[in-house]
């Protein structure tokens, strides 16, 4: 996990997340205690605020518009739990804090971390049953979209008010077309606190083809396994699911496959 203190700068934070392909950094305080968790929607919303890229955490917490998550409201498991108990009760959340016989916190992970471990452990990744990624959606899902010439600082805005960590982009117009393009994330708006990406130019200028690997698309058919190594590799929280059509059946995200060990 990724440690920052409260006077590293908000820039400083995003590249470290950026450079080690992580949703998260764990904040600690003057005496190294670890106290808050900054996730990547957090940096999203300086960014849409308007919060220098030189402010440090400490300054943007005092300033009282940080929306940092404590770690005293996750749920917790012990240092020694399982991967099995530890995915059970990730299925019911995104983060767990790990604690120390004495209660202290060691850590925090994801379902992401979760499944990656347990990818690691499980030969072939047993444990997924040959799931398809249709399998994990049972029903087509609402999810937030916008069309691909929507400027990508404006689908990130409307990805804050609805308090989600992605958008899907359609080809077109929202109204014309329900044809994927890909998916924004709050990744776009980490890169652009870390200065390598521009967030004025439209969404779909933004998105490599619907069949690279790198365009955050899956297809209905396709194992689970295969959607988790995509999602680690990429450093992705969130894939599209994908009809013969290219039609969205809803997005994938870590929790959905977790659910399944």
């Amino acid at each position: 996990a990724i440690v920052c203190e409260r006077g590293a700068s908000l820039e400083r934070v995003a590249r470290m997340l950026v450079a080690k392909n992580r949703s998260y950094a764990i904040v600690a305080g003057a005496d190294g205690v670890m106290v808050e968790v900054l996730m990547a929607r957090d940096i999203l919303s300086a960014y849409l605020g308007g919060v220098p890229k030189t402010y440090t955490v400490g300054a943007w917490i005092k300033a009282g518009t940080a929306r940092l998550r404590s770690l005293a409201d996750m749920p917790t498991v012990a240092a020694s739990a399982t991967l099995a108990q530890a995915a059970e009760l990730c299925a019911g959340a995104d983060y767990l804090a790990i604690v120390d016989d004495s209660g202290e916190y060691r850590c925090v992970i994801s379902a992401g971390d979760i499944l990656r471990a347990l990818l690691a452990e499980v030969s072939g990744g047993d444990f997924l049953h040959g799931a398809v990624a249709g399998d994990i959606l049972a029903t087509p899902q609402s999810s937030p979209s916008c069309a691909s010439d929507m400027s990508t600082e404006k689908a990130l805005a409307r990805m804050d008010v609805l308090g989600k960590d992605y958008v899907v982009v359609l080809e077109g117009g929202e109204r014309s077309s329900k044809r994927v393009q890909g998916v924004i994330t709050v990744h776009h708006a980490l890169a652009a606190f870390a200065g390598t990406k521009s967030l004025k130019e439209a969404c779909g200028s933004c998105l490599p083809d619907v069949g690279s690997p790198a365009s955050h698309v899956v297809h209905s058919g396709e194992l689970v396994e295969v959607l988790v190594d995509r999602m680690a590799e990429e450093g992705e929280d969130h894939l599209a699911v994908i009809d013969e059509k290219g039609e969205l059946l809803g997005v994938a995200t870590w929790q959905h496959a977790v659910c399944l060990a």
